[in-house]
């Protein structure tokens, strides 16, 4: 079966936003601390917010996959398999990154203590946001770590109940979840943050997935409509505006209670980038966006490495310079990563193991 095309304009947007967290990360362990009530610019002080749009697809396409899957599957057949291909899909990208943070870490510090290393396991498993969490080495990895995790948890549910699920109980949690996080802590990030039955960037993945839930049930009742080319051009438009607000707000420090309405327009700047794609535009389906697309993974999961390098070897540099040295070292070892990430995955999808477990 051939692959489904690519969104271009999702491929394109996944580079921007993850490129906004990477600043993030480089203003926050290079600029200092965000300060709160002060709309002054910066280099994306709520860069964070962004993760948010990587949860609501990831759960825009774990229901469109639960909505096409044959329905006599046996349900826990199905999620093994499902659980299966998206740790994996991720996992050979991850262990690069992290085994080269890891060996430079302890290289550049001289660690060579035996407990040391042991500590890193949790999260080279990526199960630190289980609570088996000794040395969080490569912090960002809570990302992929609280989504596999909730997605293992909220897949069999959906699968059975989708019709329910995706159009009552998915929209009615996630208002739910956001609102608690709002309410008790006023802003939605704090990934290593111990809360109510877990850590709190947990409930952060179960709001967004169930977002993207509800997204997918919305995309497919408006395709339904009748829309003329005016309401398809007015709703580009409309998207495009979102976009370039949801960016500035990244680089503006601002109240952190008003993330939720950032959160709020990605969602609906999703719903009609599927409802209304963009068709025929050359540039947006062109390799280099492809490409772009797939190098969002790496450049997130290496950017921590290239702070370390940049805060080891070029620490002299001033502020702006060390920033454009850390986001062009981020680059390269992404290039390299995805190179070799993809090698490997396609070595794994053609193991035995993996055949087996798939075929259940």
């Amino acid at each position: 079966m051939p692959k489904a095309k690519r969104n271009g304009e999702i491929e394109l947007l996944r580079f921007i936003f993850c490129l906004l967290v990477v600043l993030f990360h480089c203003n926050k362990d290079i600029f200092g601390m965000i300060s709160e009530n002060n709309y002054q610019f910066a280099l994306s002080p709520r860069g964070y917010i962004m993760v948010e749009f990587f949860f609501m697809l990831s759960g825009y396409f774990m229901a469109s996959g639960i909505d096409k899957s044959r329905k006599d599957s046996p349900l826990g057949s199905e999620t093994v398999r499902f659980i299966w291909k998206k740790y994996f899909s991720i996992f050979w990208y991850h262990i690069i990154a992290f085994a080269a943070l890891v060996v430079s870490y302890m290289t550049i510090n001289k660690v060579v203590l035996a407990n040391k290393w042991l500590d890193t396991i949790p999260g080279a498993l990526l199960i630190t946001r289980t609570g088996i969490r000794f040395f969080d080495i490569n912090g960002v990895e809570w990302y992929i770590s609280a989504m596999v995790l909730v997605m293992a948890a909220m897949y069999p549910v959906a699968k059975k109940h989708f019709e329910v699920y995706a159009k009552a109980i998915a929209p009615i949690s996630a208002a739910l979840i956001y609102g608690w996080l709002i309410h008790k802590y006023s802003t939605l990030s704090g990934t290593t943050i111990w809360g109510v039955l877990g850590y709190r960037c947990m409930w952060r993945a179960a709001a967004g997935l169930n977002v993207g839930l509800f997204m997918y049930c919305c995309v497919k009742a408006l395709k339904k409509g009748d829309w003329n080319a005016k309401d398809s051009k007015t709703a580009k438009i409309a998207r495009c505006a979102m976009y370039a607000f949801i960016c500035v707000y990244a680089m503006c420090r601002s109240p952190q209670r008003y993330e939720i309405y950032a959160v709020m327009i990605i969602f609906i700047a999703l719903v009609l980038c599927f409802t209304f794609p963009f068709e025929n535009v050359k540039w947006l389906d062109s390799k280099t966006v492809a490409y772009l697309g797939k190098l969002s993974l790496p450049l997130y999961l290496n950017q921590n490495l290239a702070i370390l390098f940049g805060k080891s070897f070029f620490i002299k540099c001033p502020d702006v310079l060390l920033v454009v040295l850390i986001v062009a070292m981020d680059f390269a070892l992404s290039a390299l990563c995805l190179w070799l990430g993809a090698k490997l995955t396609k070595k794994f999808n053609e193991s035995r193991l993996n055949k087996l477990v798939l075929g259940l």
